[in-house]
């Protein structure tokens, strides 16, 4: 989970923001970048850190991601964070992943977090997701 008080205030979904402009799109790309590599695995990380990596205000970032995805940072990290989880338990490869392992490995903080994102991002469970076969 992103620590909230690293964050700028946000609502759950934003109001039709301005279209990205190039500045926005190439700022976007680069998130995206550091978020595939491997960044969103870090339970700590906020609006801020991700702002100091890529050089740039930490509103000036929140407004690209949101212009770019209508969606606020912390929300599109979260279901980033959840579309990785569905890969990881639908992998044929990996089939006693444990959910705590899971939750972690994903970059949540704790398995209730984890959860709670899960259930509302997909609406089941991952303990359903995993026990029903979902993942096949």
């Amino acid at each position: 989970m992103i620590a909230d008080t690293d964050e700028l205030p946000e609502e759950e979904e934003l109001p039709k923001a301005a279209e990205p402009d190039e500045t926005d799109k190439l700022l976007f790309a680069e998130i995206e970048h550091l978020i595939d590599g491997g960044l969103y695995r870090e339970s700590n990380l906020s609006l801020y850190m991700l702002a100091a990596k890529t050089n740039q205000n930490p509103t000036y970032v929140s407004k690209a991601v949101s212009r770019c995805t209508g969606k606020t940072f912390k929300t599109w990290l979260n279901e980033y964070r959840i579309k990785e989880a569905v890969r990881l338990l639908s992998d044929k490869n990996n089939p006693n992943i444990s959910i705590d392992t899971l939750a972690f490995d994903t970059g949540f903080n704790d398995r209730t977090t984890f959860y709670r994102v899960f259930k509302k991002t997909t609406g089941i469970s991952p303990t359903d997701f995993k026990k029903n076969g979902l993942h096949k």
